[in-house]
């Protein structure tokens, strides 16, 4: 379970298709329902169209939000 954590995670580490990959890893969150964490800085929809995605995969999922940095770039949604 672990190695999926890490997969979907590393998945979602690139730059600007945060929302492309995770509607490619579609079928593994349905399946297992992994804990995510995902950048939500490099487009202004992906605030919203994100957890919007996340949401709609897993309506139990508990979304947090965390910034690390002053100038909002560096910005990630927690699904747990």
């Amino acid at each position: 379970f672990h190695k999926l954590q890490t997969m979907i995670s590393e998945k979602t580490k690139a730059y600007k298709i945060e929302l492309k990959a995770l509607m490619g890893a579609k079928e593994t969150i349905l399946k297992y329902r992994p804990r995510l964490a995902i950048s939500l800085y490099h487009k202004n929809e992906d605030i919203l169209t994100i957890p919007q995605y996340i949401l709609s995969l897993h309506s139990n999922y508990k979304l947090f939000v965390r910034n690390y940095d002053p100038m909002g770039v560096d910005t990630v949604l927690y699904a747990i």
